[in-house]
């Protein structure tokens, strides 16, 4: 019969006796800066369709960090050349020039433009 043994279960039904994990954010599982929950309560909140994936608020976080590293490294090139506004084109030529290959742009990535 039934000795009076039962194991607990810990929260969602895992079994209890180890220690509880540390839970990891999906920004950092992605290896972003920009907050990849946030931006997906935002797509759910903002009704732009039934139902968003969970792949979604990632990618959008991945090309919203990337957007603004590019603006990063055209900004102060563009405020030496006394631009008053930046469009996308002035980024990519900005990002290419010899003189930006320098300590501001270094560890950044940019992938292959065609």
């Amino acid at each position: 019969m039934d000795t009076g043994s039962k194991v607990k279960n810990g929260a969602g039904g895992r079994k209890g006796g180890g220690p509880k994990k540390k839970p990891v954010s999906r920004s950092v599982k992605a290896g972003l800066q920009f907050p990849v929950g946030r931006i997906g309560r935002y797509l759910k909140k903002g009704r732009y369709s039934q139902r968003v994936g969970t792949g979604a608020p990632v990618y959008l976080a991945a090309v919203l960090e990337y957007l603004a590293a590019e603006c990063k490294v055209s900004l102060p090139l563009a405020i030496v050349a006394s631009l008053k506004q930046l469009s996308s084109s002035l980024i990519m030529v900005l990002t290419s020039l010899p003189s930006s290959s320098s300590s501001r742009t270094k560890g950044l990535i940019i992938p292959f433009r065609y």
